[in-house]
């Protein structure tokens, strides 16, 4: 991929409705690849948002890549950090996401970079960005400002530089007052939050402290990772900690949309708002029908099918046991029902013609008596 800069499309799903977008971010010195492949690659899938987009989630993968390196802050190619943030947001716009719900996953500057991006969707009223976004996944990301001058001399020794660290420096007041800002509005928000932070040294040196990686929200604990700052957002397989971490928080993130979609009702599972019900769903789902066809059959919005197809993947065995139990009631009260009409028919073709109808009635005898003949 020769071109690392913009919001990266990594994988979409054309044959489903997307349940979600999931875009991650990277930090300083670090790029929309290399920054999340353990082997440091820009040419394969074999790594974790390759992983999340094949792993029955349902959602569309993405990466913005910025210019970030270190030693490149000064020059005309890059912008500082609080001018990315804007940029974000009209990457955001521009590629149409803010229609399904949004999760970020960041590394190091990167949490700093969405936080500062949601501050600025407040300010320009980007409400479908804000309303969207649903979870947040800070990887060693140092949200105290308190704590950004040893981090920034810590990033000038790893990578030789001291240009950055006038850059940053100059807005510590700044960050401070963002993780305040965060920390208040989270909850109003609706925002999710899952962080993870750093314990073993690079060259030494502990980046990201375990203080400075909390962003002090109440009832989110901090999960250490025996990774250094560089290693720590490149899971090796799907079994590691944190790439089972992260896609259960996504997972939990959107279950919270589905369970104000999807409500149980008189007529069992059934899409808010309407009387169609997952069972009506699971007709077409087993028929294969794609999901856009679904959605106009029924008349359900994007949303509501995905809702529908994302709760019946993740509650398959209940979801199947409750349908085959309606297919059996339906089968019972057809052949009830049939049953019914031939003893209606039957006892109706015994029954003598009425008085002053006879001539009708051996007609109509006459008229049988040739069809079967013909048969």
């Amino acid at each position: 991929m020769s071109d690392l800069t913009g919001l990266i499309e990594i994988s979409s799903h054309q044959d489903l409705v997307p349940s979600a977008d999931v875009v991650f971010v990277h930090g300083l010195g670090g790029d929309a690849i290399t920054t999340w492949h353990p082997q440091g690659k820009r040419d394969d899938d074999h790594y974790w948002l390759g992983w999340l987009g094949k792993d029955n989630l349902c959602v569309n993968i993405w990466s913005f890549g910025y210019q970030a390196e270190a030693t490149n802050w000064k020059s005309n190619s890059s912008m500082p950090l609080f001018d990315q943030a804007s940029n974000l947001l009209d990457w955001l716009d521009s590629r149409e996401l803010g229609q399904r719900p949004l999760i970020f996953i960041t590394h190091s500057m990167g949490g700093l970079l969405v936080k500062k991006m949601l501050n600025s969707a407040l300010t320009f009223q980007k409400q479908a960005i804000l309303e969207q976004t649903k979870g947040i996944v800070f990887l060693a990301t140092p949200h105290t400002g308190a704590h950004l001058a040893n981090l920034i001399d810590n990033i000038s020794v790893l990578t030789q530089t001291t240009v950055s660290v006038k850059e940053l420096k100059a807005h510590s007041p700044q960050l401070r007052e963002l993780n305040e800002w965060y920390r208040e509005n989270v909850r109003s928000l609706g925002i999710a939050t899952k962080v993870y932070y750093e314990t073993q040294p690079v060259k030494g040196i502990l980046v990201v402290d375990p203080d400075s990686a909390n962003p002090g929200i109440e009832k989110v604990k901090p999960v250490a990772i025996p990774k250094n700052h560089i290693d720590l957002c490149k899971p090796e397989s799907q079994n590691s900690l944190l790439y089972l971490g992260v896609k259960k928080f996504i997972k939990e993130c959107l279950k919270t949309k589905e369970t104000a979609i999807i409500i149980r009702t008189e007529w069992g599972l059934t899409i808010a708002g309407t009387r169609i019900t997952l069972y009506d769903v699971m007709d077409y789902v087993t028929a294969q029908y794609p999901p856009k066809l679904i959605g106009d059959v029924l008349n359900l919005t994007n949303e509501q099918v995905s809702a529908a197809l994302s709760y019946i993947e993740e509650n398959r065995t209940q979801v199947e046991a409750e349908y085959q139990t309606i297919l059996q009631e339906e089968q019972e009260n057809r052949q009830y029902w049939e049953q019914r009409n031939r003893e209606h028919f039957a006892r109706i073709a015994t029954m003598p013609p009425k008085p002053g109808r006879e001539a009708l009635w051996a007609k109509l005898q006459e008229q049988k008596a040739r069809h079967g003949q013909k048969a």
